[in-house]
């Protein structure tokens, strides 16, 4: 997900995914710490994918509104 939100090719390590959310991840490589935070870098990707989408759609909106004033 974190690839495509980013359009990335290369894919990345779960360590820098939680760093770019602002996630801070401790004693990683431990089974049960690397699955909680994949869930947690997991919603944080759902929330930025929205939130990115809304700024689109925004914007798309204030251009249509200054057309349909001109």
């Amino acid at each position: 997900m974190w690839r495509y939100l980013k359009r990335e090719t290369n894919p990345r390590n779960l360590g820098s995914i939680l760093a770019d959310l602002g996630i801070i991840g401790w004693n990683l490589h431990n089974a049960g710490n690397d699955a909680v935070y994949t869930l947690q870098a997991m919603i944080g990707i759902a929330i930025k994918h929205i939130e990115e989408k809304q700024k689109k759609r925004d914007v798309k909106d204030l251009e249509k509104k200054i057309r349909i004033s001109e």
